[in-house]
C-alpha cells in the first residue's frame, strides 16, 4: 500500500508546524490579550473589532492561562484558510505546479 502524502498535506503540515513554533515563541501582547478576555463575555461587535476575534478566542477556555491555547483557534483558522487559498489559487489559474506551490508556500508565512 503506498502511502505517500500530498504535496498540499506537506504545505498545511509545514505551515501549521511554522505558527505553532510562532505561537510558542512570542510572547501575549496587549490586543491579543483583550480577545482572550472578550471571549468570556461574547457580543455581537467590540468597540473596532467584529465577534470573530472572541469566537477564534475560545480555546482559551480549553487551559485557562495558556496563551498557546488562546492562540490555537487562530492556528486552526490559518490552516483552514491555506485549504480555501490553494482552491483559489487553481481556480485563478496557477496550473503551474512550481508557481502554485510557490505562492502557496509563501502564503503560509
Amino acid at each position: 500500500m503506498n502511502s505517500k502524502i500530498s504535496p498540499l498535506a506537506w504545505v498545511l503540515i509545514v505551515g501549521l508546524l511554522w505558527r505553532i513554533l510562532i505561537a510558542l515563541c512570542t510572547p501575549v501582547i496587549q490586543d491579543e490579550a483583550y480577545y482572550f478576555d472578550w471571549s468570556s463575555h461574547l457580543q455581537a461587535g467590540y468597540f473596532d473589532h467584529p465577534p470573530g476575534v472572541a469566537i477564534a478566542a475560545l480555546t482559551t477556555h480549553f487551559q485557562q492561562g495558556s496563551w498557546f491555547f488562546g492562540r490555537l483557534g487562530v492556528l486552526l483558522l490559518g490552516s483552514c484558510t491555506l485549504l480555501i487559498l490553494a482552491n483559489l489559487y487553481r481556480n485563478l489559474g496557477f496550473k503551474a505546479q512550481e508557481i502554485f506551490w510557490s505562492i502557496l508556500l509563501l502564503s503560509v508565512t
